[in-house]
């Protein structure tokens, strides 16, 4: 395999660098070659072939004006020498749609008449032959896209001729979604944004921002750090005035031009768009409700009759902005990125444009993954299949990157499928992420290869085959590993992330001291909420204090009043953010956390406290429904008859009766087959309700309440379960006594009734 020893090339740049080597390495006489590129790559191609191929000649010819003729011009370079490559650059300034569109850009509120074309083309299309007999050496052009979509119009015989065309990928060319998190991911990424109120400025400070970025993106296509730099310092202007102000000049501008120089407009207006839509700082709602009306606007002027590869590139390009607007309901955001890509696939077929369809099934994936609307089950199988679909043409040997991006994003929906079974799907997520790291490594592709590792974390920690104190461990070594990547300095946020993914870990770990595990979660969270704080990632935030509050309330260090005490106060900072209205799933979780809690308090009066408990799982009960929520419903009803069962106030009677009709309603949902430690746990529970009540026959209670201890120990082997096996066979030992005692006070009794009948009847 041909490889670079060049540190100069981006990792995308790599390939397409590869090919050109290798092309111009085997290659021998003419050729002609088009390689599009930018300026900044231009200069570093000529560096690196010269370096690279040091067997042959390879000399420049640069073009810095309108020319007539370049025949002449290349001949007089071989004479003086043999070359065997020759690059030629400034194609764009021979020709006259570049001084028609410097001109048109320089000036945005007017638009030009078209000049004659550059008597340069015509040239190329009648002298193919001589280059071809007259000059043994190749010829490569190095062009922008914009003159690489001209020539194919303009000179369509001598392009014909070409031997092959590369293509640089430049920043825009990366995928909008590359680092795209999805937007049901673990953490909020972005508080919600509404397009600010447009600053005053007057029309001519809007045409001077946009002749500063259309000329920039013209004159040095590729230079995305140039452009943010205008953004940056105009980020004022960039509202719906400055939208509409791009909206009525492409239009205008556009109204009486060719095609062909339509089409390059077109380009160049598509490309600022892309570039401000991946500008994150200032107002990002903004800067993408821009890039919507630019590219909808850009998409009125490529009709898919006669443009259809662009008018393709367009949607997708759309699709892009879609799936991270801010602005706008979610769901419907969702549905508008979706029909792009849907729509760009039908010009991007597997057979015609397999790159392009591949990026597209990639992308509808990302939309499906996050898709509100629709069945969730389905919208996650409809990924699954895009992202499989994609990986047809991203194999490891032609496109290890994205490739690599692929079977990462395979992973994270095979994580959160629904259909088939949950442990086969968590292993193929594994599998899938594992793939990845065969390319995203440490070395070469640091933050993709932290991404992983943290998500792969997250598999192990949800795993359900294998040993589950080896799962927990190694998900512990993927966040730790993920931390050298993440540091509160480079990564704030994805070091908050994995923080709180490691919390959880920790809360749940069965290795090494229960104690200090607790510590280290704690740990990990208040670290993570110095990243999520209130203001910037409310939604963060809250869930941080959510479990910082249950490990709080689970804490073995520490005065155990104390840790409640801290608890609580944690849930209740939770309910701030996690209000029924804005989060309904999140407050019933908070509210059942809160209920545990309350039960669970040493200070205060203890009535009161249980009567609170029972409050906030009622409360929680309003969103845990029996059909929306079945597990979680079932899991409240056994801890509010948990409540029930150490009730002060009310009649007691009743409250066992309470705690009694709880847990078998617990019981519905929680069976054998299913969910069987919550089975014997419920049982156990249920056990100790029948052992307290008051109602009914004693030793008929007893006798049910030792019916349950034995069914729980069915689960509770002393080898599975040492502990609550032990509890509960002390439990039945002391019922079985009792009911023994019973049974005797019983007949005793009933002998003492017949004496006392007889007694009455003598």
């Amino acid at each position: 395999m041909l490889t670079s020893n060049s540190t100069t090339f981006r990792s995308d740049e790599e390939e397409s660098y590869l090919r050109l080597k290798r092309d111009l390495s085997w290659r021998e006489g003419f050729g002609i070659l088009f390689v599009r590129c930018t300026p900044v790559q231009e200069k570093r191609i000529i560096e690196e072939i010269k370096q690279d191929i040091n067997d042959k000649t390879v000399d420049v010819l640069t073009l810095d004006h309108s020319i007539y003729n370049l025949y002449d011009l290349i001949e007089e370079k071989v004479n003086d020498n043999p070359i065997d490559i020759l690059v030629i650059s400034g194609l764009e300034k021979s020709l006259a749609l570049d001084d028609y569109i410097k001109r048109t850009l320089e000036n945005p509120k007017k638009a030009y008449q078209r000049e004659a074309l550059a008597s340069l083309l015509g040239h190329l299309n009648w002298q193919r032959e001589r280059f071809r007999d007259d000059f043994n050496c190749c010829l490569v052009f190095t062009v922008r896209k914009y003159t690489l979509k001209y020539l194919v119009r303009r000179a369509p015989d001598f392009f014909d001729w070409r031997s092959g065309v590369i293509e640089f990928p430049v920043d825009k060319d990366i995928d909008l979604l590359q680092y795209y998190t999805p937007f049901q991911a673990n953490i909020e990424q972005q508080k919600p944004q509404e397009v600010s109120q447009d600053i005053v400025h007057s029309t001519d400070e809007y045409y001077d921002l946009l002749k500063k970025l259309l000329l920039l993106e013209y004159e040095n296509d590729g230079d995305l750090q140039a452009i943010h730099d205008v953004v940056e310092s105009n980020s004022d202007k960039l509202n719906n005035s400055f939208a509409k102000i791009l909206e009525q000049w492409l239009l205008k501008t556009c109204a009486d031009l060719n095609p062909e120089e339509k089409e390059a407009i077109a380009g160049i207006v598509e490309s600022i768009c892309i570039d401000i839509a991946q500008y994150n700082l200032g107002k990002s709602a903004n800067n993408l409700e821009i890039a919507i009306t630019g590219l909808e606007t850009v998409l009125q002027l490529r009709p898919r009759e006669t443009l259809s590869q662009e008018w393709a590139q367009t949607l997708y390009n759309l699709g892009g902005v879609y799936i991270n607007r801010i602005v706008g309901d979610k769901a419907e955001n969702l549905e508008k990125a979706i029909a792009c890509y849907q729509q760009a696939l039908t010009v991007y077929t597997f057979e015609a444009f397999p790159q392009a369809w591949a990026m597209t099934q990639t992308n509808l994936g990302i939309a499906y993954s996050d898709r509100i609307k629709g069945d969730k089950a389905q919208n996650i199988e409809q990924a699954i299949a895009s992202y499989q679909q994609a990986l047809k043409v991203r194999t490891l040997d032609a496109f290890k990157q994205n490739w690599a991006r692929t079977r990462y994003n395979l992973g994270n929906a095979y994580r959160e499928a629904i259909k088939g079974k949950k442990a086969q799907n968590i292993e193929l997520a594994i599998a899938c992420y594992q793939e990845a790291l065969k390319v995203y490594t440490f070395d070469a592709f640091p933050q993709d290869w932290a991404d992983t590792q943290n998500n792969l974390g997250i598999a192990y920690s949800g795993r359900i085959k294998g040993e589950k104190a080896q799962n927990i461990e190694q998900a512990i070594a993927c966040y730790q590993e993920a931390l050298k990547v993440y540091t509160f300095d480079a990564f704030p946020q994805d070091w908050a992330d994995t923080k709180y993914n490691l919390g959880i870990v920790y809360s749940g770990r069965i290795k090494g001291e229960k104690a200090q595990n607790i510590e280290e979660a704690i740990v990990c969270y208040q670290q993570a909420v110095k990243v999520y704080t209130f203001e910037d990632y409310p939604q963060a935030w809250a869930k941080t204090h959510n479990n910082l509050g249950a490990v709080f309330r689970n804490r073995i260090k520490g005065k155990k009043a104390h840790n409640i005490e801290l608890a609580i106060a944690c849930f209740q900072e939770a309910l701030t953010v996690r209000t029924f209205e804005a989060f309904p799933e999140d407050w019933a979780m908070t509210q059942y956390n809160l209920g545990i809690a309350y039960g669970n308090r040493i200070k205060g009066e203890k009535a009161q406290n249980i009567e609170e408990a029972i409050a906030c799982l009622q409360e929680a009960l309003k969103v845990y429904t029996f059909e929306a929520f079945p597990k979680d419903w079932a899991r409240t009803q056994t801890n509010l008859g948990v409540a029930y069962c150490k009730r002060i106030k009310g009649e007691k009677a009743q409250n066992i009766e309470e705690a009694i009709a709880c847990y078998q309603q617990a019981l519905t949902i929680r069976m054998s087959d299913v969910f069987i430690e919550d089975w014997a746990t419920t049982q156990t529970n249920l056990g100790i309700a029948y052992y307290l009540r008051i109602k009914g026959h004693k030793a008929e209670n007893l006798e049910r309440a030792i019916a349950c201890f034995n069914t729980a120990l069915i689960v509770y082997t002393f080898n599975e379960f040492p502990e609550d096996c032990s509890m509960v066979n002390v439990l039945k030992c002391r019922l079985q006594f009792r009911l023994k005692f019973a049974y005797i006070i019983s007949t005793k009794l009933s002998k003492i009734k017949k004496l006392v009948g007889w007694a009455k009847t003598g």
